[in-house]
């Protein structure tokens, strides 16, 4: 999945993508659509086959607020640690940014291992839209240098086979796949 760190907001061809030059963007049959949940609802949507998302409404429901939660929380206290520079100029106030948030989003991935509890995966019986967010967090708290072989859980035993493809091993790199059969291409996810 391509993630910010490798998406060019600023150049022209983004913007025609986005004009609003954020990310993540997904163009489906000529329509943009943003922001995390919204994408990984549409996906899942569109391959119901895949069963990404739990067809009952109240285990949907649950699925769709965590991946909230991940947007509210998780997603902001990356940015907080990562790019205080989004927050302000002040380079005391972007250390202590930093610093504060450190700790703070190490609860929060804690807190995700917590929400996962004994379960496979996030969203019941099979890999969802859910666990491949949640795999973006994990797979940013190894780049962030935080503890994350403390979080046995949410490890790489719980990728799905072949699940490499879902990582991005640093927390750095790009990668994207070309879904034959569908119109949609994503733009960045992050």
């Amino acid at each position: 999945m391509p993630n910010a760190a490798c998406v060019d907001c600023s150049v022209p061809a983004y913007r025609q993508v986005n004009p609003a030059g954020k990310v993540p963007a997904l163009v489906i049959d000529d329509e943009l659509l943003t922001e995390n949940v919204a994408i990984l609802y549409r996906i899942a949507t569109t391959t119901p086959a895949a069963r990404l998302l739990p067809v009952e409404p109240p285990a949907a429901s649950r699925q769709l607020s965590l991946m909230a939660w991940f947007g509210s929380t998780l997603h902001i206290l990356r940015r907080q640690v990562r790019m205080p520079l989004r927050f302000t100029s002040d380079m005391a106030a972007q250390a202590k940014l930093v610093e504060d948030g450190r700790p703070k989003m190490w609860e929060a991935l804690q807190e995700l291992e917590r929400r996962l509890g004994d379960h496979d995966w996030f969203g019941g019986a099979t890999f969802g839209v859910a666990d491949g967010y949640a795999l973006v967090f994990y797979d940013w708290g190894l780049a962030d240098d935080f503890p994350m072989e403390e979080l046995t859980r949410l490890g790489e035993p719980r990728l799905p086979q072949g699940g490499a493809q879902f990582r991005r091993g640093d927390g750095h790199g790009c990668r994207s796949h070309d879904r034959s059969g569908t119109t949609g291409r994503l733009a960045g996810f992050a």
